[in-house]
């Protein structure tokens, strides 16, 4: 269940990195769970092209027998569900999803470190539904009632107005300190295509920054850039 749960929190997920972050290398049992779940029909296997070498990579993702089983299973409160996902999709955002399920790890790794225990993770997609909905469906413009509407709905979704836009996350990590406080942090993946404004933007809304080493095929590693970030500079 704990694999499940997981690949359908990411949409997709490589199976390498899946051998390696939730069955500890142990690839004999990863392939009997992989098999098994595959006869059950709730997860499907494929291989799929990524990286600037287009590597055949091993993914796997939730059918939506899976994902129905996901949603019953979850532990958490009505108010907090953790979403899930299934079905691969186009390869630009599948590359994506397959390469923050990385960073995520890294993210999970400095906060344990620190005491603390994640809760819930929310991807991109679903706080921009969350923020839309929050606007009414009012299109920008320069009248005050938008821009103090605008600031309403970041404020409700702790996020920040950066240049007259609400900048959103590619995740954000909800989590438990090491007091049992709540605390969240929000996680942008950069590539090689953003610009200067676009990272000092991000930068400016808070996020934590990461690249992906090597040409962002499967196997990369996450980076989390500790350098002045507003530079706009990020070494791929």
């Amino acid at each position: 269940m704990r694999a499940i749960e997981e690949i359908g929190t990411f949409r997709a997920i490589a199976e390498e990195d899946l051998l390696e972050h939730r069955y500890a290398g142990d690839e004999t049992r990863m392939s009997q769970d992989l098999r098994s779940l595959a006869r059950q029909g709730l997860v499907e296997r494929s291989h799929v092209a990524i990286g600037k070498a287009r590597k055949r990579t091993p993914g796997v993702t939730l059918t939506a027998d899976g994902k129905q089983l996901a949603e019953q299973e979850s532990a958490l409160g009505n108010e907090r569900r953790q979403e899930f996902h299934a079905g691969f999709v186009k390869r630009a955002e599948l590359e994506h999803d397959l390469a923050l399920y990385r960073v995520y790890q890294a993210e999970r790794e400095r906060i344990e470190a620190a005491g603390g225990a994640v809760d819930r993770l929310v991807l991109d997609y679903e706080l921009k539904r969350d923020v839309y909905s929050a606007l009414g469906g009012q299109e920008a413009g320069d009248d005050e009632r938008f821009a103090e509407l605008q600031q309403q709905a970041a404020e409700q979704h702790n996020l920040r107005v950066v240049d007259g836009k609400i900048p959103l996350p590619d995740l954000r990590i909800e989590y438990r300190d090491a007091t049992g406080a709540s605390a969240r942090v929000d996680v942008e993946l950069t590539t090689e295509h953003y610009k200067s404004g676009q990272v000092a933007a991000k930068a400016q809304a808070g996020f934590a920054l990461y690249s992906l080493a090597g040409d962002g095929s499967s196997g990369g590693t996450p980076v989390r850039d500790e350098r002045e970030i507003t530079a706009g500079i990020l070494s791929i």
